[in-house]
């Protein structure tokens, strides 16, 4: 039997590895997990090797955002951009809202600038003060800059550190309002 009734949300990242063979991350004893619980009750007890309990499940009244404990937060600190409110009284069948950024984000194209190295990542919906995440970065590439539909991420050296010659790299474009794009580049 279960403790509770209610809804369950789970965090996923299933990112794969450069070749598409594996996920990135298991449920080892590690802070980043492929699949993680999100206890609605905010106390992580899971995370503490303790055993699920009634206080995991969303019920009436309760709401799951970037403002909420947990929150909808990615692994990098940023929000994912979507809500889930309204959630129904328990039964069979639940009714809830889940509300998602609109225009999403749309990759066409990827120019190599030269003299420093640069990336210039041509688009739709691309909003001033996206952020990238490259390969299996959680920490942001904040060294940007933007053109209409465009991020340019810079840094010359340490950014070509990130694109190993010959070898297919995986980022994330993500803006302001949570709304994300994938990409590959091969250097």
């Amino acid at each position: 039997a279960y403790p509770n009734d209610g809804l369950l949300i789970w965090h996923i990242d299933a990112r794969t590895d450069a070749a598409n063979y594996d996920f990135i991350y298991d449920n080892s004893y590690t802070e980043h997990k492929l699949l993680r619980l999100m206890e609605a009750d905010g106390l992580e007890e899971i995370e503490q090797n303790k055993w699920a309990d009634g206080g995991d499940y969303y019920t009436q009244g309760n709401s799951f955002s970037f403002y909420t404990t947990p929150s909808n937060a990615r692994y990098c600190g940023l929000t994912s951009g979507f809500t889930i409110d309204n959630i129904s009284e328990p039964s069979e069948t639940m009714i809830f809202n889940v509300t998602a950024p609109q225009n999403l984000p749309q990759i066409t194209s990827i120019e190599k600038l030269k003299n420093p190295f640069r990336l210039k990542i041509n688009g739709n919906n691309i909003q001033s003060g996206a952020v990238a995440l490259i390969g299996y970065d959680n920490v942001p590439w904040t060294s940007v800059s933007y053109q209409e539909s465009s991020i340019i991420l810079e840094k010359g050296n340490k950014l070509k550190k990130k694109f190993v010659k010959g070898v297919p790299t995986k980022f994330i474009i993500i803006n302001p309002d949570g709304s994300a794009a994938r990409g590959t580049y091969t250097r």
